[in-house]
């Protein structure tokens, strides 16, 4: 197989594995907005918090729904992720990274709020907040590799 090749596939890797990151927060961040903007109670599962950090005051910043924020994070992620894999132009690596990168600082904020402060763990919200890390984590890895000119 020829260097190109392998790069090629090697970066299809990568872009899939953050997309698919980037998808499955999505759709956890996209629910958790549905169900704050009509006034619903999410379903929980696992554990049974979901009701109490939608009904606590953190779940809003600004009067908008915190979900909302992530959730534009990851389809901005995603769309730039997709950009990448189409072009291979490595500038489009640094808008996941730095995405994730915030996502990390809020997350670690949310968390400790659930934790210590609310009192109550929402599945959706772990959900969402373990696969925005998890693409973060898979953007280092890309930036590492793809990220400077060889």
């Amino acid at each position: 197989m020829s260097a190109r090749r392998w790069l090629a596939n090697e970066r299809t890797g990568l872009a899939a594995a953050m997309a698919g990151f980037a998808l499955l927060a999505m759709v956890a961040l996209g629910y958790l907005a549905v169900e704050k903007l009509t006034n619903s109670h999410p379903v929980c599962f696992i554990v049974q918090g979901c009701d109490t950090v939608q009904a606590s005051q953190y779940s809003t910043f600004l009067g908008i729904p915190v979900a909302l924020y992530g959730l534009a994070a990851a389809v901005l992620s995603f769309l730039t992720v997709l950009g990448w894999w189409r072009t291979g132009d490595r500038r489009l690596l640094y808008v996941p990274y730095t995405l994730g990168l915030i996502s990390l600082l809020v997350i670690a904020g949310l968390v400790y709020l659930e934790l210590f402060v609310i009192h109550a763990i929402c599945i959706w919200c772990t959900i969402a907040g373990a696969s925005l890390i998890l693409g973060w984590l898979v953007s280092v890895l890309a930036v590492r590799r793809f990220g400077t000119a060889s």
